[in-house]
């Protein structure tokens, strides 16, 4: 394996800074889209590794608290990228990437787009007659809405 040298001037194998880096601006993406930096750092991780691996190891692995391992585990559990496993003779919970993780994100993105569309139908029918403006915004938006589900299916469809 061949090293270069880092801003310390120590011998950093390139496989494994290349790691670093990559779960490091994976965090910094995730709080581009309003996630926690440390959900995406947590996901970069597995995007690497896989799993399973406990919340305690992975405190370890990521240096971060255990207690922030947890909240963001949940959340990409929650979110379909994570899922929470049993291994035989352990008494704590073991993570690892879930299938179709992807997917799943995407899956999650439409359903809160199909809220939305359902939002905006409730507006346009509460509107009065002279809301004239307001009525086309509001379908205008609709119609992003509804392109933006039937892109995203299309998609999701590719992935699977």
């Amino acid at each position: 394996m061949s090293a270069k040298l880092n801003d310390d001037a120590a011998a950093v194998p390139v496989r494994e800074d290349a790691k670093a880096n990559f779960i490091e601006q994976h965090g910094l993406a995730a709080k581009q889209d309003g996630l926690p930096r440390i959900a995406g750092r947590i996901m970069g991780w597995f995007v690497i590794n896989g799993g399973p691996i406990s919340l305690t190891e992975l405190a370890s692995e990521l240096s971060v608290s255990r207690a922030s391992i947890s909240t963001n585990a949940r959340l990409l559990e929650g979110l379909g990228v994570l899922t929470r496993v049993a291994i035989p003779g352990e008494r704590q919970d073991f993570y690892q990437i879930a299938d179709s993780p992807y997917a799943r994100l995407l899956e999650g993105y439409v359903h809160r787009m199909q809220g939305n569309v359902a939002n905006i139908d409730s507006l346009i029918s509460g509107l009065g007659k002279g809301d004239h403006g307001a009525r086309h915004r509001a379908r205008q938006m609709k119609r992003f809405y509804e392109a933006a589900i039937t892109n995203t299916k299309s998609i999701i469809k590719s992935l699977s």
